[in-house]
């Protein structure tokens, strides 16, 4: 299922990227806050959904680029959330809605 671009407007979110960001080369523009982070392929699918809490999303996302390399990701979008339980819960709706196996 492609982003929707009404998820930039929930309650949850503080602070989002205005637009995709190339995967894996522009990791480095996400921020070192607490948030979720959607991995999406070229045509703006959204393949997985993560979030952080204690480590910043810049670290965060490095370190599971592994495990999605195989599944043809080049976008990225981040979202930084009031609190990591907004992070959380925030993920779990957002697995939900776009239907992933995580």
């Amino acid at each position: 299922m492609r982003f929707s671009h009404k998820d930039k407007k929930d309650d949850r979110v503080v602070k989002h990227s205005t637009y995709p960001l190339d995967y894996p080369s522009k990791i480095s523009e996400a921020p070192d806050q607490h948030g979720v982070y959607i991995l999406m392929d070229s045509e703006q699918s959204v393949i997985y959904v993560g979030a952080t809490s204690t480590e910043g999303l810049q670290n965060t996302i490095k370190a599971n680029s592994k495990v999605t390399l195989e599944n043809k990701i080049t976008q990225y979008r981040w979202f930084i959330t009031k609190n990591s339980d907004g992070a959380n819960s925030l993920k779990k709706d957002w697995i939900k809605k776009y239907e992933l196996q995580q």
